[in-house]
């Protein structure tokens, strides 16, 4: 997580948009191949709806992602596994909030 950290902090450019001429589409779906991921692992792995997922690589649906989800997408690029270690954290913590809930 550190590594998330130090690259975000000191390479805003990365993160702040600098897309070049590649459309968020096919920068998503270049992403999700590299990760060998199909979009409902993707989804799936970093807690988005696959619809989002959908959406957001058809071009044709203009489906482009809010700031949020472009901040969540460049740091999947920076780390995925740290993305996805703490996805994986925050919904055990949900799930362990609920149980104490209902306990």
């Amino acid at each position: 997580m550190a590594k998330l950290a130090k690259l975000v902090v000191s390479t805003p450019s990365r993160v702040s948009g600098g897309r070049g001429n590649k459309s968020v589409a096919a920068e998503l779906k270049e992403l999700r191949n590299q990760l060998n991921m199909s979009q409902r692992e993707f989804a799936e792995t970093f807690g988005l709806s696959l619809a989002s997922v959908q959406t957001w690589e058809s071009p044709a649906k203009n489906g482009n992602p809010d700031l949020t989800a472009r901040l969540l997408i460049d740091m999947i690029k920076i780390d995925a596994k740290a993305v996805a270690a703490l996805v994986r954290r925050t919904k055990l913590q949900r799930l362990a909030s609920k149980e104490s809930e209902y306990a």
